[in-house]
């Protein structure tokens, strides 16, 4: 018996051959590389966990993540106040998969400082102004300061006696002191530290007298008495605690400006704008949304609901602002 043999010509057999990937991959989406984002985006967060850029960082990761269907991770790189995590971010690829979320120091650092390694607005893209959190201004309860003009007549009669915690020189915590001490006339000497929990720590225990936390860290020990809160640094007073006073109330100067944190997302210079639109429609979207804002409510934050080219104003001026309190301050490079 004789078998018919199936005959394929050698260029029939070729195109098969090249047509059966075609075949099985007709019905998988590959994201096209000109597609932003196309594979896993880092977000660079220059401090340690369980920070408050830390813990908003994450929160706003998770829902670029099920916004824009790629991974938003974050990478903690503490340091140097900040520096270190910010400049891996400006020395990276441009290319909107490695970001950074910032805050006060960001400004702070290279306003005061003009041999600074990083310019704000030169060598990054603001997208968007996440978040405020307002700071306690808080003292020992030992102490017999109840209000700021408490604590303004103990320091004049007791010049030197009291101590505030910093976070260093050049940090939100220091310049925010020295201003209202220089608004006041109060001397009051200062004593850094390397990490929060330390000066909280040494605060409840009387090693230091004064001292600013954001008030979603602080709460618990306001409540439970271990530390007294004397006014809020914010413009505003903070509708988790309404009795208590602003730092310019207190101090009974309207015009005092107290600058709360803030929290913000950049990318390096350079990063494509079809990356940054893509960023600021997903971001604003997820600040506007009722999940968000409910998440920064929990935590004392609040919401900040502004176009990115007002938040690069904002740095410019706060930049102008503290390169004009270097000399005035003493603080040294």
């Amino acid at each position: 018996m004789t078998r018919n043999k199936l005959v394929i010509p050698l260029h029939r057999l070729i195109s098969l051959v090249f047509a059966l990937p075609l075949f099985f991959l007709g019905s998988v989406s590959f994201a096209s590389p000109d597609e932003y984002p196309s594979r896993t985006v880092r977000i660079v967060v220059p401090y340690s966990t369980g920070t408050g850029a830390d813990v908003i960082g994450r929160a706003l990761a998770q829902e670029l993540t099920n916004s824009l269907g790629q991974s938003f991770v974050i990478e903690n790189k503490g340091g140097a106040g900040g520096l270190i995590g910010t400049m891996d971010v400006q020395k990276s690829r441009p290319d909107g998969y490695t970001l950074l979320l910032q805050a006060n120091p960001f400004v702070i650092v290279p306003g005061i400082n003009p041999d600074a390694p990083y310019q704000p607005t030169d060598d990054f893209v603001p997208i968007a102004k996440l978040a405020i959190v307002p700071l306690a201004f808080l003292v020992n309860p030992s102490l017999p300061i109840e209000t700021m003009k408490d604590l303004i007549a103990y320091a004049k009669e007791h010049p030197g006696k009291l101590t505030y915690a910093s976070s260093g020189p050049g940090t939100g915590s220091q310049v925010g002191m020295e201003l209202l001490k220089r608004a006041t006339g109060m001397d009051i000497r200062e004593i850094p530290y390397k990490n929060t929990s330390q000066a909280v720590t040494d605060l409840i225990s009387g090693e230091v007298s004064i001292y600013t936390a954001a008030l979603s860290s602080s709460l618990q020990f306001i409540e439970s008495g271990r530390v007294r809160i004397i006014a809020m640094v914010s413009p505003e007073r903070s509708p988790l605690l309404p009795d208590v006073p602003t730092v310019s109330e207190g101090i009974g100067q309207p015009d005092y400006e107290a600058s709360p944190n803030w929290y913000g997302l950049f990318a390096p210079a350079g990063t494509p704008p079809k990356a940054i639109a893509s960023l600021i429609r997903a971001v604003n979207d997820i600040i506007r949304s009722e999940k968000f804002a409910s998440f920064l409510k929990s935590i004392g934050a609040e919401l900040v609901d502004i176009p990115s080219n007002e938040f690069t104003q904002q740095l410019r001026k706060d930049l102008k602002q503290y390169s004009t309190l270097r000399a005035d301050l003493g603080i040294q490079k």
